[in-house]
């Protein structure tokens, strides 16, 4: 993690999870710095100006936490990390996202409704943080092409995932009995952690798979009979990574609630609407 004694952590003022850590963090300083937070200043003509409040010019380990929902927070992003790494001479910049996802451009279909990948965007956008970013930390990647990326501009990526803190949490306000739960897997890339928490509630799982047809519509292959069976009558817990459209919630209980399930538990690490 660097040197303790030469550490600043930056956050943004978004209303999202990075609020919550900008909070903790002014309670609870890590390293020899305070946090430091960006302040943003746009002028009539679009010009945006970026300060930082509390900057330690002497920091050589930086934790910059942002989540990233659009352009301007790679800007952002970009800005600080040239700034500390090539004015500053910083040594170490460690990205850490809550939330990283642009776009769904790898998530797009053909027309003919065939998977077609296309990772052009989060590629591109990676690719620009490259020269100034060190390490990347992430909850729970919205996608798998979020790794490669990294991987293709050789920035070692962290993928967390607050499966087990979710569980703990369901556990607390439910009384899980195996004859009555079952887990669904919405799709591939969240097989993992939904595994996870199946094996850890000692519950059986049913794996769907999706396409999605746009931003906002999926669709799913049909379960087997076997899982059908599994899930009638039971209460489904659901596990994704994050709700933004909410268009896959809406898809997967429909279906479930057409197989006979009986409630649905829908745990998600992050909801942006």
């Amino acid at each position: 993690l660097g040197d303790v004694y030469k550490r600043q952590v930056l956050t943004s003022h978004q209303d999202d999870v990075t609020h919550v850590v900008y909070k903790l963090l002014k309670r609870q300083q890590v390293g020899k710095y305070p946090v430091a937070t960006t302040i943003e200043q746009e002028f009539p003509d679009g010009e945006l100006k970026i300060l930082i409040d509390g900057e330690a010019v002497e920091a050589q380990s930086l934790y910059i936490i942002s989540s990233i929902l659009n352009e301007r927070d790679f800007s952002r992003v970009r800005r600080v990390a040239d700034h500390y790494k090539n004015t500053l001479n910083a040594k170490c910049i460690t990205l850490v996202c809550p939330y990283l996802g642009t776009t769904r451009e790898d998530k797009n279909v053909k027309p003919n409704g065939e998977y077609e990948p296309s990772v052009t965007s989060i590629r591109a956008e990676i690719g620009a943080l490259s020269p100034f970013i060190d390490k990347m930390i992430v909850v729970e990647p919205h996608s798998f092409a979020t790794q490669a990326c990294a991987a293709f501009f050789n920035i070692p990526l962290l993928p967390i995932s607050p499966w087990k803190f979710l569980t703990e949490q369901l556990q607390k306000r439910y009384k899980i009995n195996p004859d009555n739960y079952v887990v669904v897997r919405p799709d591939k890339g969240r097989n993992l952690a939904a595994s996870r928490i199946g094996e850890y509630l000692g519950l059986d799982y049913v794996s769907f798979d999706k396409v999605r047809l746009s931003g906002q519509a999926v669709t799913f292959f049909e379960l087997s009979d076997k899982e059908k069976e599994m899930v009638r009558g039971k209460t489904c817990i659901i596990y994704d990574d994050e709700a933004s459209t909410m268009g896959t919630v809406y898809a997967l209980a429909e279906a479930l609630l057409g197989y006979g399930a009986k409630a649905l538990i829908v745990c998600l690490s992050l909801i942006h609407i």
